[in-house]
C-alpha cells in the first residue's frame, strides 16, 4: 500500500471522529489519495466525478428524501404507523 494511500485513510478517519460530515471526511480523503497516490491531474478527477453523478437514476434520490421530508413534517407519517399497527 502507498503512503499517500495510508495518509489519506486516516485523513479520512481524523475528519470522520472530529465530527466532519461524511461527505467531507470522504470528499477530502479521495481527493488526497486520487491526487497524490494515484497521480491523477486535477481536470481528470473533475471530469470522473462529473460523469458519476450525472445520471438520470441518481436525479430520483433527492425526490425520495424530500418526500419522506414532506410525510415526516406533515404527520403523515403517524397514520401510516397507525394503520400499519392496526
Amino acid at each position: 500500500m502507498n503512503v499517500w494511500t495510508i495518509v489519506g485513510l486516516l485523513l479520512i478517519l481524523f475528519l470522520f471522529l472530529s465530527g466532519a460530515p461524511l461527505a467531507i471526511a470522504f470528499g477530502l480523503g479521495a481527493l488526497l489519495i486520487a491526487l497524490l497516490a494515484a497521480g491523477l491531474p486535477i481536470d481528470a478527477i473533475a471530469s470522473m466525478a462529473f460523469n458519476s453523478i450525472n445520471s438520470f437514476p441518481l436525479l430520483a434520490m433527492p425526490f425520495f428524501i424530500l418526500a419522506g421530508n414532506l410525510l415526516l413534517r406533515s404527520g403523515g407519517m403517524a397514520d401510516v404507523r397507525d394503520f400499519l399497527q392496526s
